[in-house]
C-alpha cells in the first residue's frame, strides 16, 4: 500500500556551490530498528524523526530522535542527537534502495524534455 500522506521536507542545505538535490530512501528495516541499532538507543524509549547523513572520507551519521518521555514545549520536538562515523557496508546494507538526483540548479529539471528516448 502506497503512504499518500503529504511529506513535510527538511529545507535543503548545503554549503557546496556544486550540486545540490533531493534523496529518497528505503530501508531494510523499520526506521526506528535501524536508528536505534545504529546509535545505541531503546526503542521503546525514543522514536527516530530524522537522519543525516555526511559523507568526506567515511560516513558521520546523525540521527535525531523523540524523547517519548519528555512533554513537548510549545512548538518544539524534544530530540537527542546521536552522532557517529560507521563504515560504508555498514550504513548501505542497511538501505533497500536509495535514488537521488543533483543539479547545478540553474535550470528547472522539472521542465526538462528527453529527446532521445
Amino acid at each position: 500500500m502506497e503512504n499518500k500522506q503529504e511529506k513535510i521536507l527538511p529545507p535543503n542545505e548545503t554549503r557546496y556551490n556544486d550540486l545540490t538535490g533531493v534523496i529518497s530512501a528505503n530501508l531494510n528495516e523499520d526506521f526506528n530498528e535501524f536508528a536505534a541499532t545504529l546509535a545505541g538507543y531503546n526503542p521503546e524509549r525514543f522514536q527516530a524523526v530524522a537522519v543525516k547523513v555526511y559523507i568526506a572520507n567515511s560516513p558521520i551519521v546523525t540521527i535525531y530522535a523523540y524523547d517519548r518521555g519528555r512533554e513537548s514545549n510549545g512548538d518544539n520536538l524534544p530530540v537527542h542527537k546521536y552522532k557517529f562515523e560507521i563504515p560504508f557496508d555498514e550504513l548501505f546494507t542497511r538501505f533497500k534502495e536509495i535514488n537521488f538526483t543533483l543539479t547545478k540548479g540553474d535550470v528547472d529539471i522539472e521542465r526538462m524534455e528527453v529527446i532521445n528516448k
